[in-house]
Order: C-alpha cells, then structure tokens, then sequence
C-alpha cells in the first residue's frame, strides 16, 4: 500500500513539473518545439537556418521554432519535421559546424532551400 501511494504520489510530482512517462521514457513537455510565425520585428532579419546553415533573410512568410527558451529558424517548412522529431540532432551537428554553408538567400524572392 505505502509503495502504490509513494508511485502515484511521485507521478503526480512529475506531472506538476512538465514531465511525463510513456511506454519509452521519461520525457519533459516543457522541452517540446513549438512553431510560430515570424514576429513583425524578425522580418528581415539575416539568420542561419538549423537544419542545413544556409544564412537567409527572415520573410513574412517565415517559420521559427522554439526550443529550451531559444528560436530557431528554418529556411524551408519541409525542414520543420525533422526538427521537431529531434531537435537535438540537429544542435549538435550545429554546435560541430557539420552543416553545409550558402550565403544570401532571401525568403521574400521565393529563394529557400529545399
């Protein structure tokens, strides 16, 4: 009895705090991607895409992610997926430099990677 009581007394505390367990693992919610339009003052912005390091203008039209209290920015939607799948892969291979580099592509010309 005591032991039932400590599990759902400890399930309940991680509810509370964002975290919850499925049949994989344990996993915070509070950590989640979120999408958004690009804010009016983002607009025209210069900013590296995560997923590939293309450098490009932020257009109306442009999507961000938000993750762990941070944006990141995609230079084509069909990208979006794969991040939020796994983020973090996509912060490593950052963090390394293992992304390709193109410079000076412009959202609002219909430019964008693919």
């Amino acid at each position: 009895m005591f032991r039932s009581g400590l599990l759902v007394f400890f399930v309940l505390v991680l509810t509370i705090a964002g975290w919850s367990i499925n049949d994989k693992a344990l996993t915070n919610s509070v950590s989640s991607v979120i999408i958004r339009s690009v804010l009016t003052n983002e607009i025209g912005t210069s900013v590296t895409c995560v997923v590939d390091g293309m450098k490009f203008t932020l257009a109306k039209n442009s999507k961000v992610a938000e993750y762990k209290g941070k944006a990141y920015y995609f230079c084509a939607n069909s990208e979006i997926p794969g991040f939020q799948t796994d983020p973090e892969k996509y912060l490593v291979k950052q963090k390394k430099g293992g992304m390709g580099k193109k410079d000076g592509m412009n959202m609002s010309e219909g430019g964008g990677c693919n």
